[in-house]
């Protein structure tokens, strides 16, 4: 018995392997899903092709093949991704200043009929904890969400609304709560943002959004003349996030995500720059003054429009007999 026990260690050593075996299971279970399947199939069919020593027409899937293991399975995704994120690292959430309000930008969740308060949350949910918790520290005396729309019994509603209904339930925050309606980007949250800020006297602002994002939306709300203080969520990057997805050697699609993140973002800033979204938007122009009742009641009185200038010739004088086709005559001139 003491023989076979022996035996058996030697097939599973306790320490080194026990890493080793756990990555080996999580790459054989990788290949089964997507990403991993489509990389094995190529890997196939450039083995396929070899065999049969057609060089140029293995090239093609052996391309692919790298790419998606380059993408999916190492951290250079990761890595770019980070150079977006890394500038909007906090340590601590002690040293944020107070400022006259918590914007938080859309995005954060999805509408769900069959959940909670419909609320669907999704990866950038962070930004409606970050938000609550800046709340709860104090940093502001009101709360601004923004977002885009969706349709609720056919009609358009703002995204917002659902998350209204949520702090609602639970008495989150103890602050008042802003809506600033359907919007289809970060610009026009920026714009929506600038009109309500000029209504309530508002000149800093606290702006929560995920990190890759915040270096867009802080240059396009910068851009309303605000301050603005950026306070990030929801990292991709860095802080542990990439050490605990890319691991093993096949690829997944974490990595896809994450590039298409940061190439969301990278497109995105050279977008509003060309349309010169980053520019300064100057005052915002006075809305047109409201009748007032003197106006309203004053009798309206006609007045007579000049008579416009006279455009016809005088009547020529008749043309003496036989002179029909002869030139003018010359006009006599004043002295």
């Amino acid at each position: 018995m003491l023989r076979f026990f022996r035996s058996t260690l030697l097939l599973f050593p306790p320490c080194a392997s026990l890493a080793a075996t756990m990555s080996l299971t999580k790459d054989l279970t990788n290949l089964t899903y997507g990403i991993g399947f489509l990389w094995l199939l190529l890997l196939l069919q450039t083995a396929f092709l070899l065999v049969r020593r057609q060089w140029l027409y293995a090239l093609l899937p052996a391309a692919i093949a790298a790419f998606v293991w380059l993408v999916g399975a190492t951290l250079l995704p990761y890595n770019l991704l980070a150079a977006l994120e890394l500038p909007y690292a906090r340590a601590s959430l002690d040293d944020v200043p107070e400022a006259d309000a918590v914007v938080m930008l859309g995005g954060a969740h999805e509408r769900s009929q069959y959940d909670a308060f419909g609320v669907g949350a999704i990866s950038a949910f962070d930004r409606a904890i970050m938000a609550l918790e800046l709340m709860r520290r104090k940093r502001a005396p009101a709360l601004v969400l923004g977002g885009g729309g969706f349709l609720e019994a056919g009609k358009p509603t703002s995204e917002a609304v659902v998350l209204e209904r949520w702090f609602a339930a639970w008495q989150l925050p103890a602050a008042p709560v802003f809506n600033l309606g359907i919007n289809g980007n970060t610009h026009d949250e920026a714009l929506s943002l600038r009109t309500l800020a000029a209504e309530k006297k508002w000149t800093r602002i606290i702006l929560v959004t995920s990190a890759n994002h915040m270096k867009r939306s802080a240059a396009t709300f910068r851009a309303t003349g605000l301050e603005v203080i950026p306070v990030a969520c929801d990292f991709q990057s860095i802080g542990g996030v990439a050490a605990n997805k890319a691991q093993g050697y096949v690829p997944t699609g974490d990595g896809f995500r994450v590039l298409d993140a940061y190439l969301h973002e990278t497109v995105g800033w050279l977008f509003y720059r060309l349309r010169g979204w980053f520019d300064a938007m100057g005052p915002i122009p006075p809305p047109n003054p409201a009748p007032t009742p003197a106006d309203t009641n004053r009798p309206a009185t006609s007045v007579e429009a000049p008579a416009p200038p006279s455009t016809s010739k005088p009547a020529a004088a008749p043309e003496p007999p036989g002179l029909t086709n002869a030139l003018p005559l010359p006009r006599s001139v004043s002295p």
